[in-house]
């Protein structure tokens, strides 16, 4: 199971840099859980990478990284957004992401 995540992680991650390459500006990742996409990615500096996910799990996520000292990256922005009270939009926009 390991290695059919891992394979798949480096399949969307090659598929995300091409486009990358050509047009995208901005990446929105849903459900961003404990991703660290923005942290690690040799694009960061060209996008600016919204992380969408629930409050209380982005406030505990904020609070770990601040204990083990882990900065967040310029290109990443929060947008936390309670599926259960607001939409995908409102959280986005709230958080600066540009649709235009």
């Amino acid at each position: 199971m390991r290695s059919f995540i891992a394979a798949r992680t480096k399949f969307a991650e090659d598929a995300l840099l091409t486009a990358v390459a050509r047009v995208v500006e901005q990446i929105v990742i849903l459900g961003a859980g404990l991703d660290t996409l923005a942290s690690r990615s040799s694009f960061r500096r060209r996008v600016r990478v919204f992380e969408v996910g629930h409050p209380d799990t982005q406030a505990w996520k904020w609070r770990r990284l601040a204990q083990v000292g882990i900065a967040s990256p310029a290109c990443l922005t929060y947008a936390p957004v309670d599926f259960e009270r607001q939409g995908l939009a409102e959280g986005l926009t709230a958080a600066g992401f540009d649709a235009g």
